[in-house]
């Protein structure tokens, strides 16, 4: 590969792999269960802070996101300020981020806000980058998002 097709094939993996944070969001939101699976691989760790214990493949990863505690009505993730870092067929990825829950606190549906930061690892494969490990340092959160978590074991 000469220079040119090094610079451009490195332009397309970082656009992949951005796509791959995006997508992972999106299917997030969605409840797309297929989708978001698609986004990580078999043998994904997953890391949430104190609130969930960690999560280890990406079927399980899955289940857990679909038996959400119920008082979640649905939730927005956005990301910004991605960092991306490439070696050959594996990347790591940085990004903020900030959700929102719609949440039943007792006294019917509102927003909580909650921010935070991904670290994540990602791997080529056959199928394109999947996330391979991923972790959520929580930044800050109001205590309703703790509670919501506690009350769900």
């Amino acid at each position: 590969m000469n220079d040119l097709e090094q610079r451009v094939a490195a332009i397309e993996d970082r656009q992949a792999l951005t796509d791959l944070l995006s997508a992972y969001c999106r299917t997030l939101d969605e409840a797309d269960h297929a989708g978001l699976r698609a986004c990580v691989t078999d043998d994904l760790h997953a890391e949430h802070g104190d609130m969930i214990p960690p999560i280890d493949g990406g079927d399980a990863f899955v289940a857990v996101v679909q038996h959400a505690p119920p008082s979640i009505q649905r939730w927005q993730h956005y990301v910004s300020n991605v960092e991306v870092s490439i070696d050959g067929d594996t990347a790591t990825m940085c990004a903020f981020l900030h959700a929102w829950h719609e949440v039943d606190l007792g006294a019917g549906y509102q927003l909580v806000p909650a921010g935070g930061r991904y670290e994540i690892d990602a791997v080529r494969t056959p199928a394109g980058w999947r996330i391979k490990r991923l972790v959520v340092h929580h930044t800050w959160e109001p205590p309703e998002i703790a509670k919501i978590y506690a009350g769900a074991g």
